[in-house]
């Protein structure tokens, strides 16, 4: 039965970082750049494992400074090794420092490997599934939470081509019915969203972004390079919703109310 194996039973020697509430709309995958984990290992040299990644975290290598120096923890909220079990870094409800600009409202999942030429096994795999259907159970995420990659946040070699491909673009998400989303999704305008937002408002906003790149009137990346789903309703996504709104025959004020939510709702899943 997969579980997630908890912070004293690995060793942790530090807290968790500050706690945060609210179901968060985003995973975000990294990987080590070495393959540390391998299939096989044992539960005691797993937990080695991750106070090695603890103790880089807090205090660098060789006159770099730890990253979480200023206030100790292991980086990454979930880590997944090749055997399939998974550890518990910050955890949930914790804020991370896995990925700048996103720890208040992602969770950072981690793979110890190469992912450039190291794939995740079929038990990683099958037990990142179960991680995501969890956070879901427990609250922690929204049932239309999305999945990137480092990558997509200003790493481009994080997590690597096979651990992207496998995990980033072939796991599949928890679609929502077209009844769900115009029973949940509130209207919204440009100002809506953002990291000081309810965690319901800043999906509602990255759900309207990601309907609209699928339907071509927003381009999946911004000029920096970073997703387009920020979650943010700033004027690029309002230039969209006016232009989806010409394109459909409707008042084309830039504001989803129920029957821009009903035109753009059209064939989705």
């Amino acid at each position: 039965m997969t579980r997630i194996v908890p912070r004293d039973e690995w060793g942790a020697e530090y807290g968790r970082g500050h706690s945060t509430d609210g179901a968060k709309t985003e995973l975000v995958v990294h990987h080590d750049g070495h393959t540390r984990s391998r299939p096989g290992m044992t539960i005691d040299q797993e937990a080695a494992l991750m106070l090695f990644y603890e103790d880089y975290h807090v205090h660098g290598e060789s006159g770099t400074p730890g990253l979480t120096r200023a206030n100790p923890r292991i980086a990454y909220s979930f880590v997944v090794m090749q055997t399939g079990r998974i550890y518990e870094g910050c955890g949930w409800g914790r804020i991370g420092a896995h990925t700048g600009g996103m720890n208040s409202s992602a969770y950072g999942v981690f793979f110890p490997l190469n992912g450039a030429i190291t794939p995740p096994t079929s038990d990683a795999f099958a037990s990142f599934a179960w991680l995501r259907l969890e956070g879901v159970r427990l609250g922690h995420l929204t049932p239309h939470h999305i999945v990137t990659g480092h990558q997509d946040h200003g790493k481009p070699q994080c997590p690597g081509r096979l651990v992207y491909d496998l995990v980033v673009r072939g796991a599949a998400v928890i679609p929502p019915t077209v009844e769900e989303v115009v029973r949940a999704r509130p209207s919204l305008r440009i100002g809506k969203g953002g990291s000081t937002a309810p965690a319901a408002e800043r999906e509602a906003v990255r759900y309207l972004q990601g309907r609209l790149i699928a339907l071509g009137f927003l381009a999946p990346k911004l000029a920096s390079g970073t997703a387009a789903t920020t979650g943010n309703f700033g004027v690029l996504t309002a230039d969209a919703v006016q232009r989806f709104q010409s394109a459909n025959g409707l008042t084309p004020d830039s504001i989803v109310g129920a029957r821009t939510w009903a035109a753009l709702m059209k064939g989705a899943s």
